[in-house]
C-alpha cells in the first residue's frame, strides 16, 4: 500500500503514515481488553466460576465501547 501512496508524493506518505498511526493506536485499547478477558476467562472457567465469565465479558464490553466511542 506504501508503494502506491508513495506514487502521489511526500505529502500523501506523510499524511498515509499519519492516518495509520492512529488508526493503530485506536485500536489498541480493543485488542488489549481482549487479552486481558481472554486469561480472565481462562482462570476462571478453570476455578468453575461461569458467573464470573459472564459478568467479565459484560464488563469488557461496556468498556470496549466506551473507549472506543471515546
Amino acid at each position: 500500500m506504501a508503494v502506491i501512496v508513495n506514487g502521489f508524493g511526500a505529502v500523501a506518505m506523510a499524511g498515509f503514515t499519519a492516518t495509520t498511526r492512529i488508526d493503530s493506536m485506536a485500536g489498541l485499547p480493543a485488542m488489549n481488553i481482549g487479552l486481558a478477558v481472554s486469561s480472565f476467562t481462562g482462570q476462571n472457567l478453570g476455578a468453575g466460576k461461569v458467573d464470573r465469565v459472564k459478568a467479565g465479558f459484560r464488563a469488557s464490553l461496556r468498556m470496549g465501547f466506551g473507549i472506543t466511542g471515546l
